[in-house]
């Protein structure tokens, strides 16, 4: 089952205010392009857009939190600069998962602890 994306939500919510992508685009005072990228998971307003989009919908900015990973990247990506075991393993469990021999769920499962209140343990690839 696909989960809702940024995208989805914005779309969802100008179908249900019944405005084209055209009028958010102008209330947003974005271009319309743009935000076509964003319903299409192409690009990532900034906090400021994300801000005029949301005043647009007439919903809170915080709706959208759950969809900003860029801080939790730019994290991993310090992270993983200094360690490469970590590389690697990430690695592995990123082609586990696309090659579909581990689930999101699972993966969600194992990090999150959910083993009885054991340490969480990830397979070895």
């Amino acid at each position: 089952m696909k989960k809702e994306t940024m995208g989805d939500l914005i779309r969802n919510r100008r179908s249900e205010k019944a405005l084209s992508l055209r009028d958010l685009a102008r209330l947003a005072k974005v271009s319309h392009g743009f935000l076509y990228d964003v319903e299409q998971g192409k690009r990532f307003p900034s906090a400021e857009v994300l801000a005029q989009v949301a005043a647009a919908l007439n919903m809170p900015v915080d709706a959208f939190a759950a969809f900003d990973h860029r801080q939790l990247v730019k994290s991993l990506q310090k992270l993983l600069a200094n360690e490469p075991a970590l590389t690697k393993a990430l690695s592995d469990l990123v082609r586990d998962v696309n090659t579909g021999s581990l689930t999101v769920d699972d993966l969600v499962a194992r990090l999150t602890g959910a083993t009885g209140g054991q340490s969480p343990s990830l397979p070895a690839s």
